[in-house]
């Protein structure tokens, strides 16, 4: 029988790969699984054939702007977390379905922070 705790899994959605990259890294260093992807509709299909515990998305994008995954994700999944990330918190309105909004560059302890609010490690993951 296996004892060992569940792995979240993360999908972090930024059209900066370096970004993305960078992300993944402190997310991996955290226990946490990670896949990317560079533009929504990519995202998109990818949440559609995956499960994911939580969303990390860039709002500004190409194919896809983060508020339309946003909507998307919690049309399919109202119960999964979606973090929004952008430069420029005055073009955030208002409805777009986030449950937490970071301005970039965010500080890695209330990134760190917010995660574990929303993945707790009481389900077996370090933070």
């Amino acid at each position: 029988m296996d004892f060992s705790p569940p792995q979240y899994r993360i999908l972090v959605v930024d059209d900066q790969e370096q970004i993305c990259k960078m992300i993944k890294m402190v997310l991996e260093k955290m226990g946490y699984r990670t896949d990317i992807a560079l533009n929504g509709t990519d995202a998109l299909a990818l949440f559609q054939k995956e499960t994911f515990h939580l969303v990390i998305t860039d709002l500004n994008m190409p194919k896809m702007d983060g508020a339309s995954l946003a909507f998307s994700i919690k049309e399919q999944a109202p119960g999964i977390p979606v973090f929004i990330m952008t430069g420029n918190t005055d073009e955030l309105a208002e409805e777009i379905p986030a449950d937490t909004v970071f301005r970039k560059p965010f500080n890695l302890h209330a990134f760190k922070s917010e995660i574990a609010k929303h993945l707790p490690a009481s389900k077996g993951i370090p933070v």
